[in-house]
């Protein structure tokens, strides 16, 4: 195992290293550790901020930031995935994988969001492009006072007219036709009424701000010129910003118009798409452009798409791009990913176990490999689990199919605890007393549940029991003592104790569920206990008997009456 984490640290040759290892087999550590190695061997050539890590979330983020300057080394650039694309969509809003399993209503578009996640769509985006040097870009007027100055028929015209470069160029000269038309607007402006009553209404201050001191005029009608056209000049500095941000350019309508154009280059049949659910699936995505909002699987198709008409923006100073919890990515983002850091040296990581928002069974691995080249990728495998107990690992391997790949660590602790309780009121009743007993022994007890409505659900009525704090997306930080969390915010975290809370059939019906099952309880170290509300999921009784202790608790519970 030690030869496989030097592998690890020590690789300075791979653009792709992809390190695929078990909850709890050190792959964050061997990579900190990485970093670090790599700041001291390019220690002349390389520093910090040409390094960035994306995690899976903020958590992991404090995580990161506490532990680098512990190795002697300066914090790196750190993001997520959701922050990284939402400064490149600026003020569109864009839904977070959080959001995304929260609302869990994609299994109805399930081979269209695996169409989205492929490279498909994204490669054809050039095709799409090709089409649009000879028309079909949309464009918006460019008003001034609530009153149209520039059309966007005019600006269709103005685009066309401009000689057929790439399509990059083209903006450029048709923002250069647009400010020259904007200057001379400026001047028809200035001899309007509305700008002669706004200098009438110039106080002292006012004025000495427009009119530089030494300025001298010739006459009157000089000073009320220069005024006026000063006056309009400062009022267009907007409308030229926006012509220089491309705001004319109307981006939204344009990203509807490729996904209603898409299937006209391709067989909707040959991904088992109707054209019912792709119809469905635009009115979906114009609804969402029309409040500003952009679903996260749509992301990078809408950058790449602004990227191929506008010019991409890559970074070549990164030398090095570090991406945790990797099964959970699409071949589209890491494509996308690529393209905007072409110089960079890639180091994957995770479990593909814990593909807790993935759909595609493929392997990652076989997706992702045409992206760089073969000669120049690594792969590593830890597969032995250090995190737990060997008690806790035997059991959570169980959940997963390939449990055989996952060598527990010769820790000894006791054997899961998996009770099952009648109702909601007797199930909260277990869990305060678990947690309670765990914090004797334990500084951090995690109580981690499917979602956040469950997790709220639980807070609400434990808090006033005893001292437990909510863990959500508005705060995202760890503190010592009892915690609600959950799941997807506690990706690539530990803790000394985990409980499940309500690890029923009902909440965990099937397979689909496993690595989501697997993920939670892989998160404890010494202690796990899962406590369900009915009958417990049917992923738990395949594991063999002699791995967990079971208990029934048949608790009759005097409920409220409505009076």
């Amino acid at each position: 195992m030690k030869q496989e984490q030097n592998r690890i640290i020590r690789d300075t040759k791979s653009d792709l290293l992809f390190v695929q290892g078990a909850a709890g087999s050190g792959k964050t550590s061997a990579v900190l550790q990485r970093i670090a190695y790599l700041l001291y061997r390019f220690r002349n050539g390389l520093d910090e901020k040409q390094m960035m890590i994306f995690s899976p979330n903020r958590l992991f983020n404090h995580y990161i930031a506490n532990v680098l300057p512990e190795l002697g080394e300066k914090n790196m650039i750190q993001t997520t995935f959701q922050d990284f694309i939402a400064k490149r969509l600026g003020k569109l809003e864009v839904e977070s994988l959080f959001e995304q399993f929260e609302n869990e209503t994609n299994e109805a578009r399930k081979e269209i969001l695996l169409l989205k996640e492929s490279t498909f769509l994204f490669e054809l985006i050039g095709k799409y492009i090709a089409l649009l040097q000879k028309g079909g870009l949309r464009f918006k007027d460019i008003k001034f006072r609530g009153e149209t100055v520039i059309s966007k028929e005019d600006i269709q015209a103005i685009f066309y007219a401009t000689p057929r470069y790439k399509m990059p160029a083209r903006f450029l000269e048709t923002k250069k036709v647009l400010r020259e038309k904007l200057y001379e607007l400026a001047n028809l402006e200035a001899k309007k009424a509305w700008v002669k009553d706004e200098m009438e209404l110039l106080s002292e201050e006012e004025y000495r701000a427009l009119v530089p001191t030494k300025l001298e005029f010739q006459s009157f009608d000089d000073e009320q010129d220069y005024l006026a056209k000063k006056i309009v000049r400062l009022k267009f500095k907007k409308l030229h910003k926006s012509v220089l941000d491309n705001q004319f350019w109307h981006m939204k309508q344009q990203f509807g118009h490729f996904m209603q154009y898409a299937p006209r280059l391709f067989d909707l049949a040959e991904f088992n798409i109707s054209k019912e659910d792709w119809e469905n699936e635009i009115h979906r995505i114009v609804a969402s452009l029309n409040e500003n909002k952009l679903a996260l699987e749509d992301a990078v198709l809408f950058l790449e798409l602004c990227d191929a008409a506008l010019g991409k923006k890559v970074n070549r100073i990164m030398r090095f791009v570090f991406i945790d919890e990797i099964q959970d990515y699409s071949k589209a983002q890491i494509a996308y990913l690529k393209s905007i850091f072409p110089s960079s040296q890639f180091t994957l990581l995770g479990d593909l176990n814990q593909a807790i928002f993935k759909r595609n069974e493929k392997s990652l691995l076989e997706e992702i490999a045409p992206l760089f080249d073969a000669s120049r990728t690594s792969v590593v495998e830890l597969s032995k689990s250090y995190r737990s107990t060997e008690q806790i690992t035997n059991f959570t391997k169980e959940i997963m199919t390939e449990s055989e790949r996952i060598i527990p660590f010769s820790r000894q602790g006791d054997v899961p605890k998996v009770i099952q309780t009648e109702n909601f009121v007797a199930m909260m009743d277990v869990v305060q007393r678990e947690a309670l007993k765990l914090k004797k022994s334990s500084n951090m007890v995690a109580i981690i549940g499917r979602n956040q409505e469950i997790c709220e659900e639980a807070y609400l009525s434990l808090y006033k029991k005893m001292d437990v704090k909510l863990v959500h997306m508005g705060n995202q930080k760890l503190s010592e003592g009892i915690m609600i969390l959950p799941s997807y915010l506690a990706k690539g975290l530990e803790f000394d104790s985990v409980i499940v809370l309500d690890a029923s059939e009902k909440t965990y019906p099937s397979s689909a569920d496993k690595t989501l099952l697997y993920t939670m309880c892989s998160r404890a170290m010494h202690d796990l206990v899962a406590v369900s509300n009915g009958e417990i999921t049917p992923l738990f009784k395949t594991i063999p008997n002699h791995l967990y202790e079971f208990e029934t608790l048949s608790v009759k519970t005097q409920l409220p009456s409505d009076s």
